[in-house]
């Protein structure tokens, strides 16, 4: 199992909704990056997000299939620090062929658009394993 530790400040929230995070760059061709888990930490500012939808992890386009989905809404617009965790769900029945999986990153997009106001920092972990495709 393989691991990589991230850190979004207020600027990179700011914009998830438009400039997704890439946490794991594309493998070569023939591979495809296989979530395990995420845990996030969320340490307040002096103001809340503003934001509507959710956290996704997802292979390259936020279009393609969603590995893991966060209510980031109850996780960056607490008053408080925050943490939480997710671990991939229905990677059986994922919906897009294999080719769209094939040689992707794993990227971090806020769904519903860029988060408004807010200024806290956001840290986690992704735990993953490389896979090679039939």
């Amino acid at each position: 199992m393989l691991s990589v530790s991230f850190s979004l400040t207020s600027a990179e929230i700011l914009t998830l909704g438009s400039a997704p995070k890439v946490l794991v760059i594309a493998p070569p061709p023939g591979r495809v990056l296989v979530p395990i888990a995420l845990a996030l930490k969320y340490t307040f500012g002096t103001v809340p997000y503003t934001i509507g939808g959710q956290l996704w992890l997802a292979w390259g386009d936020p279009a393609n299939d969603v590995l893991i989905n966060t209510n980031m809404a109850a996780l960056i617009t607490n008053v408080q620090d925050e943490t939480t965790q997710g671990a991939p769900t229905g990677l059986d029945t994922i919906s897009q062929p294999p080719p769209l999986w094939d040689n992707q990153p794993l990227s971090l997009y806020q769904q519903g658009g860029d988060p408004t106001l807010g200024d806290g920092l956001l840290e986690g972990t992704l735990f993953y394993a490389i896979a090679s495709l039939p």
